[in-house]
């Protein structure tokens, strides 16, 4: 089976964790920077719901790729993922963050 991160994931990666940690499966990204940030020669930030708060920080690590772990809803099953560019991420009012992450990747560019 193919690894799809191996060909996304180039130069310096930045992986940012968002989501909510009090709301079960919300708190995926928290969880997944959490268990990585010792384990791999990534940047990894835990940005809990207030993604604008990191931009700074993530603008210094001068990263080639940013990974944004988050979750939605894919209409898919439980442990199912999607690697999605900003192309293709809905930029719409159901968030349980402050910001948008369309909206901030935008604001990376």
């Amino acid at each position: 089976m193919k690894n799809p991160f191996k060909e996304i994931l180039k130069g310096k990666v930045v992986i940012v964790g968002v989501g909510n940690t009090l709301k079960g499966d919300d708190a995926f990204g928290p969880a997944l920077v959490n268990e990585l940030k010792d384990k791999v020669s990534m940047v990894c930030f835990d940005v809990g719901t207030s993604l604008e708060s990191y931009a700074g920080k993530i603008i210094k690590a001068k990263a080639n790729t940013i990974l944004i772990a988050d979750v939605t809803h894919l209409e898919r099953n439980p442990g199912e993922y999607d690697l999605m560019g900003c192309e293709k991420i809905i930029n719409s009012g159901l968030t349980t963050h402050d910001l948008s992450p369309k909206i901030f990747l935008d604001y990376l560019k």
